[in-house]
């Protein structure tokens, strides 16, 4: 299975290389949500299959579309709080580490590990229609779904097992020398298909179903359309994250109301109060229980944790990967020696804060507030616009609940960077066409 698990991955690099851009794109995706980012292929510098396919895009577009990469990206929207954030980075390393090269070093890749999805998929975007991608991925979406819900009936992971013991470095939440079983308790299904964990697949779903539904009536058959519903809410059953399910439930429920005449949005606004209020304690006792996931106590004493881990260095932080450096250490086996009281830290807003500070944290706050409304005023005029704003929304709020295992915020970022890029083409050939008719009426005598 070893090389048909690297006949795949060489493939992919390979229409990442030398194909036309929709397939590039098409390819560079699927890649990055096959390989999970606790494999690698070198340990130093450490090179995951997810560089492989990062490196490869940025490069193919810069040597061979070079023109097109530099006017890209100074349309790019997101540009002001991408800086902000960069420089973040920058003041956190000089405070801790003065000019050390590798600090910096270390930085850069991070900085280009979490954001760099984001950057290229708006630079490609801008060159692609994305009704080819929501075609091109569509079927190979559907298998891997497939292969989602057989994981959910037996529950044992094979496809992830046989990819990360294809590969000479793993660091898993899992062995790879026995059955694969994300679900620790009866009384819940997980499953994680191809990432990390059930959170992180949990957010790959919100990003995938919002990336669809939006558009699903004009771009894809009924058949289409029903086949897809199927397979993504089996999934988001399955995998067992109650923070998705909740998410993508209040998403589906404002999406409804916004399709309402104004009584009935007042009517719902009411209702919707009155159940918070009636059914908001019962809510809060579920989930504060301990032993069923992660209970409010455990937040709460991971946010504690978090501040006290700051109040040397408040503003800049304690440096890129502190984290985890030291605050989750290894044991001599590899394995994570877990703080105890609060098991991992499951927001991204206390790895922000501990590792960037306030600086650091608000401007990532910033970032994903501007992406949010960029999408949101735009919403009644594009399509995508909505799957940008309800992908942004959910993704996002589920990193800031559960955490980002792994590397899965790279995916929403690329589905992210290819809204972005369509909402802006659509835009600018809108400006174009009201251009050209001024100036047909300006020459009328």
């Amino acid at each position: 299975m070893t090389i048909v698990v690297y006949l795949l991955l060489s493939t992919l690099l390979f229409l990442v290389i030398a194909k036309k851009t929709e397939i590039r794109f098409s390819a560079f995706f699927l890649g990055m949500m096959i390989f999970p980012s606790c494999i690698w292929i070198i340990d130093s510098p450490k090179i995951e299959p997810f560089h492989l396919f990062l490196f490869s895009i940025f490069g193919m577009e810069f040597l061979f579309n070079y023109n097109d990469f530099k006017q890209n990206l100074k349309s790019f929207p997101f540009i002001i709080p991408i800086l902000l954030v960069s420089i973040s980075f920058v003041m956190t390393v000089y405070t801790n580490e003065g000019l050390d090269l590798g600090k910096y070093y270390t930085m850069v890749r991070n900085f280009f590990d979490i954001y760099g999805p984001l950057i290229i998929a708006y630079i490609v975007g801008k060159r692609l229609k994305e009704d080819s991608v929501l075609e091109q991925i569509y079927w190979p979406l559907l298998i891997l779904g497939f292969l989602g819900i057989i994981e959910g009936l037996i529950q044992e992971n094979y496809p992830f097992q046989i990819i990360c013991s294809s590969f000479p470095y793993y660091n898993g939440f899992y062995s790879l020398n026995e059955p694969i079983q994300a679900s620790s308790d009866i009384w819940r299904s997980r499953t994680l298909l191809t990432t990390c964990y059930p959170t992180s697949f949990g957010a790959l779903l919100c990003a995938l179903i919002f990336f669809y539904v939006p558009q699903i009536k004009e771009k894809l058959s009924r058949k289409k359309q029903n086949l897809f519903y199927a397979i993504y809410f089996l999934n988001l059953y399955f995998c067992g994250c109650r923070t998705a399910m909740v998410l993508v439930a209040v998403a589906f429920l404002y999406m409804f109301i916004q399709q309402q005449k104004i009584f009935f949005k007042v009517v719902s606004v009411v209702l919707i109060v009155f159940g918070v209020v009636i059914l908001g304690h019962y809510v809060i006792d579920y989930f504060s229980i301990e032993g069923q996931g992660s209970s409010l106590q455990l937040r709460q004493s991971q946010l504690l944790f978090s501040i006290n881990a700051i109040l040397d260095k408040p503003i800049f932080g304690n440096g890129v990967g502190y984290m985890n450096d030291f605050i989750f250490e290894k044991d001599s086996y590899g394995n994570t020696i877990m703080e105890e009281g609060i098991m991992g830290l499951e927001s991204i807003l206390f790895l922000k804060i501990i590792d960037y500070g306030l600086f650091g944290l608000c401007s990532f706050l910033l970032l994903c507030g501007w992406i949010f409304f960029w999408f949101f005023k735009r919403r009644n005029k594009f399509p995508e616009a909505e799957s940008g704003y309800l992908i942004t929304a959910t993704t996002m709020g589920l990193f800031y609940l559960s955490g980002n295992i792994g590397n899965i915020s790279a995916l929403s970022y690329a589905l992210i960077g290819l809204l972005a890029a369509e909402v802006k083409n659509k835009e600018e050939l809108l400006e174009n066409e009201e251009t050209d008719k001024k100036e047909q009426q300006g020459e009328k005598p």
